[in-house]
């Protein structure tokens, strides 16, 4: 709160702990009231993919253009790996560039590094590169936990474009990990339509 005073700060959303009577009234002494007008800070619903079902009835359930430009990286040469601790900087640059054309900022590389650390050993993070002839194009990083993969969202480089490098990456981790024992796939705040959504 001294920080939001100094700053100038309009706006806080926050993300208040189960007892949050002082935290109310820590923010009504500091002038902040609740504001009049709902605004989205995270994604309220997502889109469900039942990795039990065979490839083609997953491919079945999507439109039909995100089927089409899932299978043309394919053709056009991005191929997709899993990432280690090392391409962090590559995703990060990456989600820079994103960040960039769509205007909208980023935590830091430190961040995804710190977060990594504490989740990856563990089994529950997940990094994937889509490549085209060796030069990373676009990034993606995933959430395991329990039966389910969450997508965490994506980064593209702003080149080959027209190879749907972005789309090669959900196609990978939406069918990748079926033969790694996960139930479902969530598409985090994307607009995808499969035909399972909740």
């Amino acid at each position: 709160l001294r920080v939001a005073g100094t700053n100038g700060v309009r706006y806080l959303a926050v993300r208040p702990p189960m007892n949050y009577e002082e935290l109310a009234r820590q923010l009504y002494l500091s002038s902040f009231r609740p504001s009049l007008i709902g605004t989205e800070v995270e994604p309220e619903a997502t889109v469900l993919v039942d990795l039990t079902a065979d490839t083609d009835e997953i491919l079945a359930r999507m439109e039909s253009k995100t089927r089409y430009n899932i299978r043309m990286g394919q053709r056009k040469g991005i191929v997709v790996r899993e990432g280690e601790e090392t391409d962090l900087s590559t995703f990060y640059r990456l989600l820079l560039a994103t960040g960039e054309r769509q205007e909208f900022s980023t935590n830091s590389l430190e961040y995804f590094s710190m977060v990594w650390r504490e989740l990856a050993p563990h089994g529950h993070m997940k990094l994937f590169i889509a490549e085209f002839e060796g030069e990373p194009v676009s990034g993606l990083l995933g959430i395991p936990f329990g039966d389910t993969v969450t997508d965490l969202g994506g980064a593209v480089a702003g080149r080959h474009g027209h190879r749907q490098p972005h789309q090669a990456l959900p196609g990978e981790e939406t069918l990748g990990p079926a033969a790694r024992g996960y139930r479902y796939y969530a598409l985090g705040g994307r607009a995808h339509k499969t035909g399972t959504g909740e």
